[in-house]
């Protein structure tokens, strides 16, 4: 059974109902602040009288004000040298100067498409932070993040980097169908809200090369060799992805090739999500198990290197949740204690929530806690547990190997399966209302999918880790990697083809009262508000 005291579940709920109600309601810091201050007021008093449940509703009133006061600073408020202020959705032509806030990625070209231009040329992402504008003949500070997207192979540009960039600016484009995704409102939720094309790499100078080893460029180049090492011990068509299962590298794949994952509901794997943590946590749990590191010592390195990983892997909201319970996990284990699996969970959401409010309403990180809840509220359904008869343990134990890992297997299938239906069901409402598509070909296959995605990443790290220092093993391990993602995707392949395995239809508009709502946003804007002029 749930255990009852788990205080925390509470408090996310507080928290993530007043990042909701600013979202929609659009009240200003100063009303928030003075719900906070009146709560917290009223608070005291009811604690010093004992009355406890009446000073807990008042706290949680005080933590949700407190939400919403950070989301309202965080989504509405931008400094008045901001870059996006000055993008459109026309593009215009601008010169800025940008630091690198990563290495030079390389986008894979889209497929053939009659409707659309062929791309001749490669195009090069590119994370930059702007810090000056020209204007005329003078440079102007200026501020804020952005996308840069080169036309061609940008090579030399590493996290650090300085960097002059002739270019157009642009706003991401909203939605322009119902149901479709909103890329400006994901881009806001991130402050990352302008996007600079350049034309040629030559548009993009290199005015100072960051030659010390910030966090940013340690990281930038553990992913370049990451590649470089997939690169040599991999085949070139399973290069791809083997970085984007194990690093999250997704450019190097093109639509028609992540199209299969999308229609199975499979995508999960192509993106560094909380089941690789999970994964990665298994095998390291698995691997100092043996004995021969201490069970501290243990403990501690599996969450340093959980740690490692989240950060490399780019340490999107799954990753964090996964990393942070993770660490609950080993800490429990420290220190000899259970952990309360829903009251954890909760604090990984306020961590990430602290850290970025928006992400309450991205997807991504919806279906990940939402899967994790689920199989907390509902495991204990299928959960198995040892038979309470000691004759039954015995003759559970004389049984003959094979007739063990027989029934052993039937159990774990059988579990793995429960898994996977569980997280469809609890998960279907909301992948059908944000992405139009039903797919019960998941059900069976995303249970089928854990031996090879442990295998590819098992043998992936083994090639990461030892391909540099000892190459004949890390050709060994690529090609049980490179095997092991073959039987993957063939079978994404595969059961995406299969009739019925996943149904689509189009989006529906909402209705009126979200178009109230916009309108009223509209009208109340002001100007310390963004758009319409930096606040302080």
């Amino acid at each position: 059974m749930l255990a009852r005291y788990q205080p925390l579940v509470l408090v996310l709920a507080a928290m993530a109902s007043g990042i909701i109600a600013d979202h929609y309601l659009y009240w200003a810091p100063a009303i928030w602040l003075a719900i906070s201050a009146a709560a917290l007021l009223l608070w005291a008093p009811l604690w010093f009288w004992r009355r406890h449940d009446c000073s807990a509703i008042a706290l949680l009133i005080a933590i949700a004000a407190v939400g919403g006061m950070w989301h309202d600073l965080r989504w509405h408020y931008f400094s008045r040298d901001e870059i996006s202020l000055t993008a459109r959705e026309i593009p215009s032509p601008i010169c800025i100067e940008a630091i690198a806030r990563s290495g030079a990625r390389l986008i894979a070209p889209p497929p053939p498409d009659p409707l659309r231009p062929p791309m001749v040329d490669d195009q090069t992402r590119v994370s930059i932070a702007v810090t000056a504008v020209r204007n005329g003949d003078a440079w102007q500070p200026a501020s804020g993040n952005a996308t840069l997207l080169v036309s061609g192979d940008l090579l030399g540009v590493h996290s650090g980097d300085r960097l002059r960039i002739f270019g157009r600016i642009a706003a991401p484009a909203p939605a322009g169908n119902p149901g479709e995704t909103d890329f400006a409102e994901l881009a806001r939720g991130h402050r990352e809200m302008a996007v600079v094309r350049a034309g040629f790499p030559q548009c993009v100078e290199v005015l100072d090369e960051n030659s010390g080893w910030g966090p940013g460029r340690v990281i930038d180049d553990l992913r370049a060799r990451g590649d470089q090492l997939l690169s040599r011990h991999l085949s070139h068509e399973r290069a791809g992805l083997a970085a984007a299962v194990l690093m999250g590298s997704r450019d190097e794949l093109d639509s028609q090739r992540i199209e299969p994952f999308l229609l199975t509901g499979s995508i999960h794997v192509l993106v560094v999500a909380g089941l690789h943590v999970g994964i990665l946590a298994y095998l390291l749990f698995k691997a100092f198990g043996i004995g021969w590191l201490p069970r501290r010592w243990s403990l501690a390195a599996v969450a340093i290197i959980t740690f490692i990983y989240a950060i490399i892997a780019q340490a999107e909201a799954p990753v964090l949740r996964a990393m942070i319970l993770t660490w609950i996990v080993c800490g429990s284990a420290w220190l000899g204690r259970g952990g309360l699996g829903l009251n954890s969970l909760s604090l990984a959401g306020l961590v990430i929530l602290v850290l970025n409010p928006s992400e309450l309403f991205h997807v991504g990180a919806q279906l990940s806690f939402l899967s994790v809840a689920g199989l907390i509220a509902f495991g204990h359904i299928w959960r198995r547990r040892e038979p309470p008869d000691p004759l039954a343990r015995l003759i559970a134990r004389s049984r003959p190997w094979p007739i063990k890992l027989a029934r052993r297997t039937g159990r774990e299938i059988r579990e793995a399966t429960l898994v996977g239906l569980t997280i469809w069901l609890v998960t279907m409402p909301l992948v059908m209302a944000r992405f139009h598509l039903l797919t019960p070909a998941a059900i069976l296959l995303n249970p089928l999918l854990l031996v090879p995605l442990t295998l590819a990443m098992g043998a992936g790290f083994g090639v990461l880790m030892l391909g540099w220092l000892a190459p004949p093993v890390g050709d060994l391990f690529g090609r049980l990697c490179d095997w092991s993602l073959g039987v993957l995707e063939w079978s994404v392949t595969r059961t995406s083809e299969l009739p019925g395995g996943h149904f689509g239809y189009p989006a529906r508009a909402t209705g009126g009262w979200p178009c109230f709502i916009s309108a009223w946003r509209m009208s109340r804007l002001s100007p310390g508000r963004f758009p319409g002029g930096g606040g302080g």
